[in-house]
C-alpha cells in the first residue's frame, strides 16, 4: 500500500459524540473544541477502522452514499480530519504527508 493510501484510524479518546439527523457533532475534551461533521464527513470518519485504505473507504463511500467524485471526496475529508485532529496521530506521519498540492487536491 503506498503512503497516500495508508489506512487512517479514527481517534475515539477524550470525545464527545452526538448524532443528529443530519450530522454528527464531535467535541474533543483535550483541546475544548467542538466540531460540525456533514454526513459525508461523518460516515468516512466512523469507518476509519485502521484497516480501510482510502480507495476502500471511496468505494464504500460510493455504495452507500452514492456521491460524485468519492476518491476525491475521502481524501478531502481525510485531510480535514487531520487538521481537526480527529485521527489517531499515532499513526507516524499524515496520510496528506509527501504528497503534492496538487497530487493532494486532484488526484489521478
Amino acid at each position: 500500500m503506498k503512503r497516500s493510501e495508508r489506512a487512517p484510524k479514527a481517534r475515539r479518546s477524550q470525545l464527545v459524540i452526538k448524532e443528529l439527523a443530519s450530522e454528527t457533532l464531535v467535541y474533543d475534551e483535550s483541546n475544548h473544541q467542538a466540531y460540525c461533521l456533514n454526513q459525508t464527513a461523518a460516515f468516512v470518519w466512523k469507518h476509519c477502522d485502521g484497516r480501510r485504505s482510502l480507495p476502500a473507504l471511496a468505494r464504500l463511500l460510493e455504495k452507500e452514499i452514492n456521491v460524485s467524485a468519492p476518491e476525491h471526496t475521502v481524501r478531502l475529508a481525510i485531510k480535514q480530519l487531520e487538521e481537526s485532529h480527529l485521527l489517531d496521530a499515532s499513526r507516524s506521519k499524515p496520510i496528506w504527508a509527501g504528497l503534492s498540492r496538487s497530487e493532494g487536491l486532484f488526484p489521478s
